[in-house]
Protein backbone atom coordinates (compact mmCIF):
# COMPACT_ATOMS: atom_id res chain seq x y z
CA UNK A 1 0.00 0.00 0.00
CA UNK A 2 2.69 2.33 0.40
CA UNK A 3 3.45 5.08 3.25
CA UNK A 4 0.12 6.14 4.97
CA UNK A 5 0.10 10.52 5.68
CA UNK A 6 -1.38 11.01 8.85
CA UNK A 7 -2.10 14.90 7.88
CA UNK A 8 -5.71 14.65 7.32
CA UNK A 9 -6.67 16.70 3.90
CA UNK A 10 -5.00 17.60 1.10
CA UNK A 11 -6.71 20.11 -1.06
CA UNK A 12 -9.32 19.33 1.04
CA UNK A 13 -9.15 16.06 0.36
CA UNK A 14 -8.71 13.18 2.90
CA UNK A 15 -7.80 10.01 0.97
CA UNK A 16 -7.19 8.43 -2.57
CA UNK A 17 -6.67 4.81 -3.10
CA UNK A 18 -6.31 3.05 -6.23
CA UNK A 19 -8.76 0.07 -7.26
CA UNK A 20 -7.81 -2.60 -10.12
CA UNK A 21 -10.10 -5.54 -11.24
CA UNK A 22 -8.21 -8.54 -12.57
CA UNK A 23 -9.90 -10.26 -15.44
CA UNK A 24 -12.63 -12.55 -14.77
CA UNK A 25 -12.84 -11.24 -11.08
CA UNK A 26 -15.63 -9.21 -9.31
CA UNK A 27 -13.18 -7.86 -5.90
CA UNK A 28 -11.48 -4.51 -6.52
CA UNK A 29 -8.01 -5.07 -5.77
CA UNK A 30 -6.76 -1.60 -3.86
CA UNK A 31 -3.00 -1.24 -5.28
CA UNK A 32 -2.27 2.43 -3.84
CA UNK A 33 -3.25 4.56 -1.44
CA UNK A 34 -2.51 8.00 0.13
CA UNK A 35 -3.35 10.64 2.82
CA UNK A 36 -5.42 9.62 5.40
CA UNK A 37 -6.01 5.69 4.85
CA UNK A 38 -5.50 4.18 8.69
CA UNK A 39 -6.68 1.16 7.97
CA UNK A 40 -9.60 1.72 6.11
CA UNK A 41 -8.66 -0.65 3.41
CA UNK A 42 -8.20 -3.89 4.91
CA UNK A 43 -11.67 -3.12 6.92
CA UNK A 44 -13.66 -3.28 3.33
CA UNK A 45 -14.56 -5.59 0.62
CA UNK A 46 -15.16 -3.69 -2.84
CA UNK A 47 -16.79 -5.65 -5.62
CA UNK A 48 -17.69 -4.59 -9.18
CA UNK A 49 -20.74 -6.84 -9.63
CA UNK A 50 -24.74 -5.87 -8.29
CA UNK A 51 -24.20 -7.45 -5.31
CA UNK A 52 -24.12 -4.93 -1.99
CA UNK A 53 -20.76 -4.34 -2.12
CA UNK A 54 -20.61 -3.29 -5.66
CA UNK A 55 -23.59 -0.82 -5.66
CA UNK A 56 -21.38 1.72 -4.06
CA UNK A 57 -19.47 4.32 -6.09
CA UNK A 58 -16.50 2.48 -7.17
CA UNK A 59 -18.44 -0.75 -8.58
CA UNK A 60 -20.53 1.56 -10.17
CA UNK A 61 -17.83 3.77 -11.91
CA UNK A 62 -16.14 0.37 -13.25
CA UNK A 63 -19.45 -0.67 -15.17
CA UNK A 64 -21.00 2.56 -16.32
CA UNK A 65 -17.47 3.60 -17.23
CA UNK A 66 -18.74 6.92 -16.14
CA UNK A 67 -17.37 9.26 -12.32
CA UNK A 68 -20.20 8.94 -10.00
CA UNK A 69 -19.84 10.15 -6.57
CA UNK A 70 -22.02 9.85 -3.36
CA UNK A 71 -21.89 13.20 -1.55
CA UNK A 72 -23.76 12.14 1.58
CA UNK A 73 -21.44 9.48 3.10
CA UNK A 74 -23.84 9.76 6.34
CA UNK A 75 -27.12 8.84 4.15
CA UNK A 76 -26.12 7.35 1.01
CA UNK A 77 -28.29 3.78 1.17
CA UNK A 78 -25.75 2.38 -1.63
CA UNK A 79 -22.72 3.43 1.30
CA UNK A 80 -24.21 1.25 3.63
CA UNK A 81 -21.64 -1.53 3.48
CA UNK A 82 -18.87 1.08 4.34
CA UNK A 83 -20.25 3.60 5.87
CA UNK A 84 -18.88 3.08 9.77
CA UNK A 85 -15.78 2.73 9.19
CA UNK A 86 -15.97 5.77 6.22
CA UNK A 87 -17.44 7.96 8.85
CA UNK A 88 -14.90 6.84 11.72
CA UNK A 89 -12.06 8.10 9.46
CA UNK A 90 -13.80 11.39 8.70
CA UNK A 91 -14.60 10.85 5.39
CA UNK A 92 -18.00 12.41 4.25
CA UNK A 93 -17.90 12.26 0.36
CA UNK A 94 -16.66 10.25 -2.20
CA UNK A 95 -15.74 9.90 -6.00
CA UNK A 96 -14.52 7.21 -8.45
CA UNK A 97 -13.64 7.53 -11.36
CA UNK A 98 -12.75 4.98 -14.28
CA UNK A 99 -9.29 4.32 -15.04
CA UNK A 100 -8.55 2.77 -18.66
CA UNK A 101 -5.50 1.34 -20.56
CA UNK A 102 -4.54 2.53 -23.45
CA UNK A 103 -6.46 -0.38 -25.29
CA UNK A 104 -9.42 1.20 -23.59
CA UNK A 105 -10.29 -1.53 -20.99
CA UNK A 106 -11.60 -0.06 -17.99
CA UNK A 107 -8.62 -1.67 -15.27
CA UNK A 108 -10.68 -0.02 -12.54
CA UNK A 109 -11.08 2.75 -10.02
CA UNK A 110 -9.29 6.38 -8.71
CA UNK A 111 -11.30 6.90 -5.61
CA UNK A 112 -11.14 10.51 -3.72
CA UNK A 113 -12.54 10.94 -0.49
CA UNK A 114 -12.56 14.35 1.45
CA UNK A 115 -14.00 15.07 4.96
CA UNK A 116 -16.50 17.89 3.31
CA UNK A 117 -20.14 16.29 2.77
CA UNK A 118 -21.54 17.62 -1.23
CA UNK A 119 -18.08 18.31 -1.96
CA UNK A 120 -17.84 16.08 -5.54
CA UNK A 121 -20.51 18.26 -6.87
CA UNK A 122 -20.88 18.06 -10.46
CA UNK A 123 -18.78 21.06 -10.88
CA UNK A 124 -15.69 19.55 -9.49
CA UNK A 125 -16.36 16.00 -10.35
CA UNK A 126 -15.91 17.70 -14.07
CA UNK A 127 -12.67 19.71 -13.32
CA UNK A 128 -11.01 16.28 -11.77
CA UNK A 129 -12.12 14.40 -15.41
CA UNK A 130 -11.03 17.01 -17.23
CA UNK A 131 -7.83 17.44 -15.51
CA UNK A 132 -7.22 13.47 -15.94
CA UNK A 133 -8.25 14.57 -19.66
CA UNK A 134 -5.86 17.51 -20.10
CA UNK A 135 -2.73 15.18 -18.49
CA UNK A 136 -2.91 13.11 -22.03
CA UNK A 137 -3.03 16.70 -24.35
CA UNK A 138 0.47 16.73 -25.06
CA UNK A 139 0.23 12.82 -26.22
CA UNK A 140 -2.43 13.83 -28.19
CA UNK A 141 -0.43 17.32 -29.60
CA UNK A 142 2.67 14.58 -30.37
CA UNK A 143 0.13 12.52 -32.55
CA UNK A 144 -1.99 15.53 -34.00
CA UNK A 145 1.20 17.35 -34.90
CA UNK A 146 1.75 16.00 -38.37
CA UNK A 147 -1.56 15.29 -39.76
CA UNK A 148 -3.73 16.49 -36.54
CA UNK A 149 -5.50 12.73 -36.45
CA UNK A 150 -5.06 10.07 -33.86
CA UNK A 151 -3.30 7.24 -35.81
CA UNK A 152 -1.25 5.59 -33.37
CA UNK A 153 -3.59 2.64 -32.66
CA UNK A 154 -3.57 1.85 -28.93
CA UNK A 155 -4.68 5.59 -28.30
CA UNK A 156 -7.05 5.35 -30.80
CA UNK A 157 -9.07 2.29 -29.08
CA UNK A 158 -8.99 4.43 -25.91
CA UNK A 159 -10.39 7.71 -27.95
CA UNK A 160 -12.79 6.15 -29.82
CA UNK A 161 -14.12 4.07 -26.94
CA UNK A 162 -14.57 7.16 -24.63
CA UNK A 163 -18.09 8.27 -23.29
CA UNK A 164 -17.51 12.08 -23.98
CA UNK A 165 -16.99 13.48 -27.41
CA UNK A 166 -13.42 14.03 -28.84
CA UNK A 167 -12.93 16.91 -31.07
CA UNK A 168 -9.91 18.47 -32.79
CA UNK A 169 -9.47 21.40 -35.17
CA UNK A 170 -6.63 22.51 -36.73
CA UNK A 171 -4.92 26.19 -36.81
CA UNK A 172 -8.04 27.32 -39.22
CA UNK A 173 -10.73 26.08 -37.59
CA UNK A 174 -11.27 23.10 -39.80
CA UNK A 175 -12.27 19.62 -37.85
CA UNK A 176 -8.83 16.95 -38.02
CA UNK A 177 -10.48 14.38 -35.72
CA UNK A 178 -13.71 13.42 -33.96
CA UNK A 179 -14.01 10.52 -32.35
CA UNK A 180 -17.88 8.42 -33.03
CA UNK A 181 -19.47 10.04 -29.73
CA UNK A 182 -18.66 13.43 -30.87
CA UNK A 183 -20.25 12.44 -34.48
CA UNK A 184 -23.08 10.58 -32.42
CA UNK A 185 -23.81 13.64 -30.58
CA UNK A 186 -24.84 15.72 -33.99
CA UNK A 187 -26.27 13.62 -35.98
CA UNK A 188 -23.18 13.03 -38.47
CA UNK A 189 -20.66 10.44 -39.33
CA UNK A 190 -17.22 10.88 -38.75
CA UNK A 191 -16.33 11.04 -42.03
CA UNK A 192 -18.92 13.80 -42.89
CA UNK A 193 -17.15 16.06 -40.32
CA UNK A 194 -13.93 15.77 -40.63
CA UNK A 195 -12.46 18.77 -42.72
CA UNK A 196 -15.73 20.85 -42.22
CA UNK A 197 -15.00 24.26 -40.35
CA UNK A 198 -15.89 24.28 -36.50
CA UNK A 199 -18.20 27.32 -37.45
CA UNK A 200 -20.40 24.76 -39.95
CA UNK A 201 -22.24 23.31 -36.57
CA UNK A 202 -23.66 26.91 -34.52
CA UNK A 203 -25.48 29.81 -35.23
CA UNK A 204 -23.97 33.54 -35.90
CA UNK A 205 -24.58 34.00 -32.53
CA UNK A 206 -22.67 31.43 -31.19
CA UNK A 207 -19.75 31.86 -34.26
CA UNK A 208 -18.87 35.17 -32.41
CA UNK A 209 -18.53 33.57 -29.17
CA UNK A 210 -16.13 31.08 -30.85
CA UNK A 211 -14.46 33.52 -32.61
CA UNK A 212 -12.82 35.17 -29.37
CA UNK A 213 -12.53 31.30 -27.70
CA UNK A 214 -10.21 30.30 -30.19
CA UNK A 215 -8.56 33.92 -30.20
CA UNK A 216 -8.16 32.77 -26.45
CA UNK A 217 -6.71 29.08 -27.45
CA UNK A 218 -4.45 30.59 -29.72
CA UNK A 219 -2.54 32.24 -26.56
CA UNK A 220 -2.36 28.89 -25.21
CA UNK A 221 -5.48 29.47 -23.01
CA UNK A 222 -7.03 26.26 -21.41
CA UNK A 223 -11.00 26.83 -20.89
CA UNK A 224 -14.35 25.17 -20.03
CA UNK A 225 -17.46 26.51 -20.84
CA UNK A 226 -21.38 26.04 -22.48
CA UNK A 227 -21.40 26.06 -26.05
CA UNK A 228 -24.94 25.17 -28.42
CA UNK A 229 -24.24 23.33 -31.45
CA UNK A 230 -26.59 22.65 -34.35
CA UNK A 231 -27.01 19.24 -35.22
CA UNK A 232 -27.23 17.89 -38.67
CA UNK A 233 -31.45 17.41 -38.33
CA UNK A 234 -31.00 21.10 -37.08
CA UNK A 235 -32.13 20.39 -33.50
CA UNK A 236 -29.96 22.28 -31.21
CA UNK A 237 -28.01 20.79 -28.28
CA UNK A 238 -26.08 21.98 -25.54
CA UNK A 239 -22.22 21.25 -24.34
CA UNK A 240 -19.98 21.49 -22.05
CA UNK A 241 -16.53 21.95 -23.44
CA UNK A 242 -13.27 21.19 -21.80
CA UNK A 243 -10.98 22.97 -24.60
CA UNK A 244 -6.74 23.26 -24.63
CA UNK A 245 -4.48 24.55 -26.98
CA UNK A 246 -2.30 22.07 -29.40
CA UNK A 247 0.72 23.32 -29.67
CA UNK A 248 3.69 22.23 -31.92
CA UNK A 249 7.50 21.31 -31.43
CA UNK A 250 8.52 24.91 -32.18
CA UNK A 251 5.72 25.96 -29.57
CA UNK A 252 3.52 27.63 -32.18
CA UNK A 253 -0.33 27.10 -32.07
CA UNK A 254 -1.36 24.47 -33.98
CA UNK A 255 -5.02 24.18 -33.47
CA UNK A 256 -7.48 23.20 -30.42
CA UNK A 257 -8.87 19.58 -28.88
CA UNK A 258 -11.63 19.72 -26.81
CA UNK A 259 -13.67 17.35 -24.54
CA UNK A 260 -17.33 17.30 -25.31
CA UNK A 261 -20.06 16.25 -22.82
CA UNK A 262 -23.49 16.65 -23.90
CA UNK A 263 -25.27 18.51 -21.18
CA UNK A 264 -29.05 18.73 -22.85
CA UNK A 265 -30.80 17.15 -20.94
CA UNK A 266 -29.31 18.33 -17.87
CA UNK A 267 -30.33 22.08 -19.65
CA UNK A 268 -33.85 21.18 -20.20
CA UNK A 269 -34.17 19.75 -16.62
CA UNK A 270 -32.64 23.25 -15.30
CA UNK A 271 -35.09 24.90 -18.00
CA UNK A 272 -38.44 22.59 -16.66
CA UNK A 273 -37.19 23.49 -13.23
CA UNK A 274 -37.13 27.39 -13.33
CA UNK A 275 -41.08 26.85 -15.01
CA UNK A 276 -41.71 25.25 -11.82
CA UNK A 277 -40.45 27.31 -9.78
CA UNK A 278 -42.54 30.41 -11.46
CA UNK A 279 -45.34 28.56 -11.23
CA UNK A 280 -44.95 28.06 -7.34
CA UNK A 281 -43.94 31.52 -7.19
CA UNK A 282 -46.92 32.79 -9.04
CA UNK A 283 -49.61 30.15 -6.27
CA UNK A 284 -51.57 31.86 -4.12
CA UNK A 285 -51.43 29.47 -1.45
CA UNK A 286 -47.59 28.93 0.67
CA UNK A 287 -45.58 25.87 -0.56
CA UNK A 288 -43.07 24.64 1.45
CA UNK A 289 -40.35 21.65 1.25
CA UNK A 290 -39.26 21.04 5.12
CA UNK A 291 -36.70 18.67 6.44
CA UNK A 292 -37.02 15.38 7.73
CA UNK A 293 -36.40 17.42 11.31
CA UNK A 294 -38.80 19.87 10.26
CA UNK A 295 -36.41 23.01 8.86
CA UNK A 296 -37.09 24.83 5.10
CA UNK A 297 -35.85 23.68 1.74
CA UNK A 298 -37.70 25.59 0.26
CA UNK A 299 -40.81 28.32 0.31
CA UNK A 300 -42.12 30.70 -2.60
CA UNK A 301 -43.12 34.24 -2.89
CA UNK A 302 -46.31 33.43 -1.12
CA UNK A 303 -45.17 32.47 1.91
CA UNK A 304 -43.24 35.09 1.99
CA UNK A 305 -45.53 37.69 1.59
CA UNK A 306 -48.40 35.76 4.09
CA UNK A 307 -46.04 35.44 6.76
CA UNK A 308 -43.94 38.24 6.73
CA UNK A 309 -40.65 37.13 6.68
CA UNK A 310 -37.77 36.72 4.08
CA UNK A 311 -36.96 33.63 2.25
CA UNK A 312 -34.01 33.84 3.66
CA UNK A 313 -34.94 34.44 7.07
CA UNK A 314 -37.48 30.99 6.75
CA UNK A 315 -34.63 29.17 5.38
CA UNK A 316 -32.86 29.59 8.33
CA UNK A 317 -35.83 28.39 10.44
CA UNK A 318 -37.88 25.25 11.57
CA UNK A 319 -41.63 24.95 10.88
CA UNK A 320 -42.15 23.99 14.53
CA UNK A 321 -40.56 27.05 16.00
CA UNK A 322 -43.24 28.94 13.53
CA UNK A 323 -46.42 26.94 15.10
CA UNK A 324 -48.43 28.46 17.47
CA UNK A 325 -48.31 27.22 21.03
CA UNK A 326 -51.01 25.34 21.24
CA UNK A 327 -49.88 23.31 18.25
CA UNK A 328 -46.30 23.38 18.62
CA UNK A 329 -46.55 19.97 21.09
CA UNK A 330 -47.95 18.16 17.81
CA UNK A 331 -45.68 18.85 15.67
CA UNK A 332 -43.47 16.12 15.53
CA UNK A 333 -46.96 13.81 15.88
CA UNK A 334 -48.32 15.37 12.27
CA UNK A 335 -44.61 14.89 10.65
CA UNK A 336 -44.46 11.27 11.85
CA UNK A 337 -48.31 10.85 10.43
CA UNK A 338 -47.09 12.47 6.91
CA UNK A 339 -44.44 10.40 6.25
CA UNK A 340 -46.11 6.94 7.12
CA UNK A 341 -49.22 7.74 5.31
CA UNK A 342 -48.03 9.52 2.21
CA UNK A 343 -50.25 12.74 2.64
CA UNK A 344 -52.42 13.97 5.11
CA UNK A 345 -54.75 17.17 5.50
CA UNK A 346 -55.15 18.95 8.64
CA UNK A 347 -55.52 22.35 10.48
CA UNK A 348 -52.99 24.19 11.69
CA UNK A 349 -52.09 27.22 13.19
CA UNK A 350 -48.46 29.42 12.53
CA UNK A 351 -47.58 32.57 14.01
CA UNK A 352 -46.50 35.42 11.35
CA UNK A 353 -43.34 37.95 11.60
CA UNK A 354 -45.79 40.36 13.30
CA UNK A 355 -47.00 38.22 16.25
CA UNK A 356 -50.46 37.48 14.79
CA UNK A 357 -52.22 34.44 14.39
CA UNK A 358 -52.24 32.56 11.13
CA UNK A 359 -54.83 29.79 10.66
CA UNK A 360 -54.47 27.24 7.52
CA UNK A 361 -55.25 24.15 6.27
CA UNK A 362 -52.21 22.10 5.67
CA UNK A 363 -52.16 19.22 2.66
CA UNK A 364 -48.73 17.43 3.45
CA UNK A 365 -47.40 14.78 0.98
CA UNK A 366 -44.31 12.63 1.83
CA UNK A 367 -41.99 12.58 -0.91
CA UNK A 368 -38.52 11.39 -2.14
CA UNK A 369 -36.07 13.90 -3.33
CA UNK A 370 -32.07 13.17 -3.42
CA UNK A 371 -32.24 9.70 -1.73
CA UNK A 372 -34.09 11.71 1.67
CA UNK A 373 -37.92 11.65 2.70
CA UNK A 374 -39.10 15.00 2.41
CA UNK A 375 -42.25 16.98 3.27
CA UNK A 376 -44.32 18.85 0.55
CA UNK A 377 -46.84 21.28 2.02
CA UNK A 378 -49.19 23.25 0.52
CA UNK A 379 -50.35 25.84 3.19
CA UNK A 380 -54.11 27.69 2.98
CA UNK A 381 -55.00 30.80 4.42
CA UNK A 382 -58.06 29.79 6.00
CA UNK A 383 -58.48 33.17 8.31
CA UNK A 384 -61.51 34.64 6.18
CA UNK A 385 -63.48 30.62 6.29
CA UNK A 386 -62.40 30.38 10.37
CA UNK A 387 -64.10 34.47 10.68
CA UNK A 388 -67.01 32.86 8.31
CA UNK A 389 -67.48 30.20 10.82
CA UNK A 390 -67.65 31.86 13.51
CA UNK A 391 -69.93 34.53 12.12
CA UNK A 392 -72.47 31.54 11.43
CA UNK A 393 -72.09 29.70 14.68
CA UNK A 394 -73.10 33.59 16.42
CA UNK A 395 -75.96 33.75 14.12
CA UNK A 396 -76.83 30.32 14.85
CA UNK A 397 -76.58 30.94 18.57
CA UNK A 398 -78.72 34.24 18.40
CA UNK A 399 -81.58 32.61 16.28
CA UNK A 400 -81.85 30.41 19.56
CA UNK A 401 -81.53 32.77 22.01
CA UNK A 402 -84.53 35.24 20.32
CA UNK A 403 -86.93 31.64 20.27
CA UNK A 404 -86.01 31.03 23.30
CA UNK A 405 -87.11 35.02 24.67
CA UNK A 406 -90.35 34.83 22.58
CA UNK A 407 -91.20 31.49 25.41
CA UNK A 408 -93.69 32.42 27.45
CA UNK A 409 -92.03 29.96 29.90
CA UNK A 410 -89.09 31.77 31.17
CA UNK A 411 -88.53 33.88 34.21
CA UNK A 412 -88.30 37.51 33.63
CA UNK A 413 -84.62 37.42 35.17
CA UNK A 414 -83.66 34.44 32.36
CA UNK A 415 -85.03 36.65 29.79
CA UNK A 416 -82.95 39.16 30.99
CA UNK A 417 -79.88 37.38 30.52
CA UNK A 418 -81.07 35.58 27.69
CA UNK A 419 -81.76 39.83 25.97
CA UNK A 420 -78.32 40.93 27.12
CA UNK A 421 -76.69 37.70 25.01
CA UNK A 422 -78.53 38.49 22.24
CA UNK A 423 -77.33 41.91 22.03
CA UNK A 424 -73.62 41.07 22.47
CA UNK A 425 -74.09 38.64 19.34
CA UNK A 426 -75.68 40.95 17.37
Amino acid sequence: MGDRVAEPTIFELKMAWMGVVEEGAFDVKPVASAGFEAGYLRSIRVRRDESEHGRGPTGRAIRSLRPVAANHIETDPSFAPWREEALRRGYHSVAAFPVFSLDGRCLGSLNLYSPRPEFFDETRVQDIQTIIFLATSTILSSIFQQTLIVSERKYRQLVELAQEGIWAIDKNGCTTFVNPRMAEMLGYTTDEMVGKHLFSFMDEQEIQTAKRSLERRSKGIQERRDFEFIRKDGRRIYTNLSTSPIIDDEGYYAGTVALVTDITERRNMEEDLKVRAELLNAATDSITLLGPEGNYLYVNDATCKTWGYTREELLRMNAHDLSAPEYAPLFKQQMDEALEKGEVTFEWGYIRKNGSLLPVEVKSRAIELGGRRLILNVVRDITERKKAEMELRDTERGAILLIRLNMDTISEKERALLSSEVKILL
